[in-house]
């Protein structure tokens, strides 16, 4: 998580699930009663002001009866049953093994783009030691030979490019065993982005949670 706070997309434009930025939870949550986006909304009393959270139905066109929710009291909640999820090893731990169950059905398939790219390696290297063989044989111009084994070699390195980002990818399909130091991380760099992040981050954050 921690990473978010450097990350390089908060350095640029980018899309923002809503117009106030205040609001934490715009855009994620849900009401409860039509299962429409929560939208951030603000009211001023006595040059204060007081942001809560109103159902866009509601907004838009009256045709939700939810009540407004005021922001301080929902964010602390959830941000505090965020926190008691990290707490909860039986819990991570199910997340875990549902993660764990999911990447593990992405194996087969990159495994089989692996070997497919090393099929195409190896008939390459053959094409290779074909050209070698006609220029022994001298029924190849030496010029020829080398442009055609220049050509094959890039196409090798191009295949290794792409079969050592194929295992990249397999090796992130495997999540190391849950332990309490790793939970201890992870509530530590969330308590990390809440406390240091900007809104665009933090809302980023609790999104992807």
């Amino acid at each position: 998580m921690k990473e978010i706070l450097g990350s390089e997309s908060f350095r640029r434009p980018r899309r923002r699930f809503h117009n106030n930025d205040e609001h934490l939870l715009a855009g994620i949550i849900r009401c409860a009663r039509c299962n429409s986006h929560m939208v951030g909304v603000s009211t001023h009393k006595k040059d204060r002001k007081y942001p809560y959270y109103l159902c866009s139905k509601r907004w838009n066109i009256k045709d939700c009866d939810q009540d407004y929710v005021r922001a301080d009291l929902l964010e602390t909640a959830i941000l505090r049953d965020i926190k008691g999820i990290f707490h909860d090893e039986q819990f991570m731990a199910r997340i875990w093994e549902e993660a764990n169950r999911r990447l593990c059905a992405e194996k087969p398939s990159v495994d089989r783009e692996i070997g497919n790219v090393d099929t195409q390696i190896a008939k390459v290297r053959a094409t290779i030691d074909r050209y070698f063989e006609a220029f022994e044989t001298q029924t190849m111009r030496p010029e020829v030979c080398t442009q055609k084994v220049d050509d094959l070699n890039a196409r090798i390195g191009e295949l290794e490019a792409e079969r050592r980002d194929l295992e990249e990818r397999r090796k992130r399909l495997e999540i190391p065993a849950i332990d309490q130091e790793m939970l201890s991380g992870l509530l530590d760099n969330f308590e990390a982005v809440m406390a240091e992040g900007t809104n665009p981050q933090k809302k980023d954050l609790l999104r992807r949670l």
